[in-house]
């Protein structure tokens, strides 16, 4: 019986050394696989956050020249149909002004009526049709007035110089 106890805590002794030769062998693994992890996980969150930020921008912008378009079919001035646009970009804290790196561009046969910032490009061309109407939103990502923050610009990823732009076309009630 003895021998058994002494054959069994030599075994559980060198179990014992065997785990403390492979802890010593792994110290500072921990804190190697963090440093490479990490940066990894924190920009994919940060891209992530990003571009659901940028997504939910886009859907405004879409809903915003929607809502315009159907305004404006409806035979509602300019005044009406910005009014419109900027109750749904407010959310967002877009304004439509001189500056504020949004336009609104209605387009009604050939003639086109601009209101708000004029430095951003909106890229909708072309005459309608004499009983359409479109109205096309522009807003700027990269005037520091953007309600889109640029986190990930450090890694080339960058919003600089780029719009978001929607048009819609309405048939005139």
């Amino acid at each position: 019986m003895q021998s058994r106890l002494k054959i069994l805590s030599r075994s559980y002794r060198s179990e014992q050394q065997a785990a403390r030769a492979t802890r010593k062998r792994r110290r500072g693994t921990i804190g190697f696989e963090f440093f490479l992890v990490f940066p990894i996980l924190f920009f994919g969150t940060l891209a992530v956050f990003q571009f659901g930020i940028t997504m939910l921008l886009e859907q405004a912008v879409v809903t915003a020249a929607t809502e315009g378009a159907r305004e404006a079919a409806k035979g509602a001035p300019l005044a009406e149909v910005r009014s419109v646009v900027e109750s749904i970009l407010g959310v967002h804290n877009i304004e439509i002004a001189e500056g504020s790196g949004a336009r609104i561009d209605i387009a009604a046969g050939c003639s086109t009526q601009t209101t708000g910032d004029t430095d951003v490009v909106c890229t909708a061309t072309g005459c309608t049709m004499i009983d359409e109407v479109r109205v096309t939103v522009c807003v700027n990502l990269s005037d520091g007035v953007s309600p889109v923050p640029d986190w990930l610009a450090m890694t080339g990823f960058s919003l600089e110089g780029k719009t978001l732009q929607a048009s819609s076309l309405a048939t005139r009630e």
